[in-house]
């Protein structure tokens, strides 16, 4: 879409490194960028003027030393925020979340964690890793330990290409028939439709989703590295209070179903 494409130019207007997630999620890496900014602060709040001036819309901007705790800042107070994590406020910021906060935690996870005494991130964090290992496996139990600790390594990856497009509702009350589902999948079917043009994707696969949990949706990223820190997340202004999510993604052919992998 247009907005998008607005907001992309701005992207690299503030950083020459940008990772697209989707057609409208990014992480910019500003590494090196110091003098460029009078502190990563005025830093994101030019961010957010820019893309106001261009599109209209508020974006709630979230800095930090990497991108999980980015993308997690630019969530505590939609939909037009501007938090800072820094390195010495991980814990306190960090640690009184729910463990779903955490990446790749979704209801089973979080249910086991439960039984282990974990409801926050800070009890995950003094749990041994043996103990999660034993539970989790090795890999899950790696990636557990590590963000509770606010920790991430991954780096902006600029080449990464846009596999999918999709387009997310949420209902503030149930919807309860036929006619209405029918005219809400039809009403997200075109905007996705409308936004293959400008990324260029064929598209082979409809997948539909629907479910009541509580997902993080519509995230536009960026990235600074600035007396520690080194990513801002940004999310375009939608104020959400999820009942229900439908997620429609239109995929290239040969591409893996994101949910279930066929």
């Amino acid at each position: 879409s247009e907005v998008s494409r607005q907001i992309f130019a701005i992207f690299n207007r503030f950083s020459p490194a940008v990772e697209a997630l989707s057609i409208d999620e990014a992480f910019l890496d500003i590494t090196g960028m110091e003098r460029l900014m009078e502190s990563p602060r005025a830093y994101g709040q030019k961010l957010k003027q820019a893309i106001f001036e261009a599109s209209g819309l508020v974006a709630s901007v979230g800095i930090a030393p990497n991108k999980f705790l980015a993308k997690l800042a630019s969530d505590l107070e939609k939909p037009d925020g501007l938090v800072v994590i820094r390195a010495e406020d991980i814990q306190r910021v960090l640690w009184p979340l729910p463990v779903s906060r955490i990446w790749g935690v979704g209801r089973k996870t979080e249910e086991k964690l439960r039984t282990l005494g974990c409801q926050t991130i800070g009890e995950l964090a003094k749990v041994d890793e043996p103990v999660l290992r034993k539970h989790f496996g090795q890999k899950l139990s790696q990636q557990l330990a590590a963000l509770a600790w606010g920790r991430d390594d991954r780096p902006v990856q600029p080449e990464r290409d846009i596999q999918s497009i999709g387009n997310e509702v949420t209902f503030e009350a149930d919807i309860m028939s036929q006619a209405e589902a029918e005219a809400e999948l039809l009403a997200k079917a075109g905007t996705v439709g409308g936004y293959m043009g400008p990324v260029g994707l064929d598209p082979e696969k409809v997948i539909i989703v629907c479910d009541a949990t509580v997902m993080n949706m519509h995230n536009v990223c960026c990235g600074a590295n600035h007396e520690g820190f080194h990513y801002i997340n940004a999310s375009p202004g939608r104020d959400f209070t999820p009942t229900y999510v439908a997620d429609i993604r239109l995929m290239a052919e040969g591409d893996p179903c994101p949910h279930c992998g066929a």
